[in-house]
């Protein structure tokens, strides 16, 4: 009988890993481990996105018993690869979803930007992550406040009440958010410019959402030509989609940990043109 394998997930800037559980908990797999919340406590002075890196690799050292597939999403997909880089060896598979890591040009430019206003860098990231609202009343004022922003328009009932238990917190008097805002308006200022090229072996695939927001074209473009992922694979949904169908996205990430082809070849070729995407 084959061994199902172990997975480790790392959530995107802002949302606890455990916020996934109900999706990779239906995962056939072993065990599953999560890196909760990265970067915390927040602490002040000098951070990177490759500290994060040494985070990922300290627990999968820590809490697996071998060689993991690695699920990332967003930030955690761009720090996950970054181990991977550095420890290969710890990892039998990637599974990149939404990597926020942009062409050349953007990086050039957000390098320039780190030497004079590191906190602009991300723009409105940063300062929508610095104001959030952080503070509610209950758990109950919490979901009702989530559920009329629209970041969270599209998640499932399920998502949301998953979001609520994990990313929100209780304290005396009411409760507040389980992620820093602080650490999460730290990690979009400080966004990798560069990314150490290295030859590539692992088995990966990175998966876009179709009407995304934050991945265009020539970004995935990028991806596709510098780092010589298995297959590139879009996904109906934004950039959160993970929370919003979550039956197709539990369905394609068993497909791809059981490498279903007749399924991932179905994604493959679901979005191959640029329609969706700008070209800047």
């Amino acid at each position: 009988m084959t061994q199902t394998p172990e997975l480790h997930m790392v959530g995107a800037n802002g949302f606890p890993a455990n916020t996934y559980q109900h999706l990779i908990d239906q995962l056939d797999c072993t065990q599953r481990h999560y890196l909760n919340l990265i970067a915390h406590p927040y602490k002040a002075g000098f951070f990177t996105w490759d500290s994060i890196a040494n985070e990922i690799i300290h627990n999968i050292e820590t809490v697996a018993s071998g060689p993991v597939i690695g699920i990332g999403h967003s930030n955690g997909a761009v720090t996950t690869y970054l181990a991977s880089q550095k420890r290969p060896d710890l990892f039998s598979q990637l599974i990149l979803i939404e990597p926020v890591f942009f062409k050349p040009v953007y990086r050039l430019a957000m390098a320039a930007m780190n030497l004079f206003k590191p906190k602009q860098n991300a723009g409105h990231m940063y300062k929508q992550a610095s104001v959030r609202k952080e503070l509610f009343d209950s758990r109950d004022h919490a979901r009702d406040y989530f559920a009329g922003k629209s970041l969270f328009k599209e998640f499932s009932s399920e998502s949301l009440d998953a979001y609520v238990e994990h990313g929100i917190k209780d304290i005396d008097n009411g409760c507040t958010l389980t992620f820093d805002r602080r650490v999460e308006a730290k990690i979009f200022a400080t966004l990798p410019t560069r990314v150490a090229a290295a030859k590539h072996t692992l088995p990966t695939h990175v998966l876009f959402g179709q009407t995304s927001d934050l991945s265009r074209y020539l970004d995935i473009a990028y991806w596709r030509k510098n780092f010589g992922e298995d297959s590139i694979l879009f996904n109906p949904g934004g950039h959160l989609f993970p929370f919003e169908d979550n039956a197709l996205f539990v369905e394609l990430l068993e497909a791809l940990i059981h490498q279903n082809s007749a399924f991932i070849q179905q994604h493959e070729n679901l979005f191959p043109s640029r329609q969706g995407f700008t070209s800047s």
